[in-house]
């Protein structure tokens, strides 16, 4: 069977606002940046509440180096968020609990597991590879801090759509199997994540995903 391609992908943007490599600045977030991070959540997930501005200011004094954003001519276009943890693969977990509600007071610098609380990329801007180049600077913290793996739960927004037609575990292995796209773990796959599971209630407000997740790994 044909596996799926990016133009496959139920959300495609045909007009995005080109940038090249020249303009592009990958750095730590800022305590500064909160109000464009607010207008960048607004934009890629609407439907759900964006940070708050204590939870920034707890991740910048406990983790800086795990924050991390791209902006444009001073604008910023993409985000990531992460912590430091040891986690167990085979049990079930949730959002809240694993990121101490997005405060990461439960970070671990003797952990071994880098993992990806949230990213986003502005929708005007995707499909240039911004998500991949956050996914190499989370990499490379890794390989910095001598850690085993990354971990992040995606969000399976493709589901919601076709719930009726099979079980969150079927749509994983379809998406795993290059038979079904999924806007989120299609992308995330190309960057070496591999499924593991999924992940019930993992985050009950992504409407879009029912609120299961994906478990997924990337090994250093």
């Amino acid at each position: 069977m044909r596996r799926a391609g990016p133009k496959d992908l139920p959300f495609f943007y045909p007009f995005m606002k080109k940038i090249n490599s020249s303009q592009i600045n990958i750095r730590i977030l800022s305590l500064d940046d909160y109000d464009q991070l607010v207008a960048l959540h607004s934009k890629c997930f609407p439907e759900m509440l964006p940070w708050k501005k204590e939870q920034i200011e707890s991740q910048m004094q406990i983790f800086p180096e795990g924050q991390i954003c791209i902006e444009v001519e001073g604008v910023l276009i993409a985000s990531s968020n992460s912590l430091i943890t040891t986690i167990d693969l085979k049990e079930d977990h949730v959002w809240g609990k694993v990121t101490d509600q997005g405060y990461i007071r439960n970070h671990n610098p003797e952990g071994d597991t880098l993992y990806g609380m949230e990213i986003m990329v502005d929708p005007d801007y995707q499909k240039q590879g911004l998500a991949t180049k956050l996914y190499e600077a989370r990499k490379e913290l890794v390989r910095k801090k001598g850690l085993k793996r990354i971990v992040i739960a995606g969000r399976m927004p493709g589901y919601g759509k076709i719930a009726s037609q099979m079980t969150p575990e079927t749509y994983m292995d379809k998406v795993a199997a290059g038979d079904q796209a999924d806007p989120v773990i299609t992308p995330q796959m190309r960057n070496g994540f591999q499924p593991i599971k999924v992940l019930p209630n993992y985050f009950p407000l992504d409407k879009e995903s029912l609120g299961y997740a994906i478990l997924m790994e990337w090994k250093s």
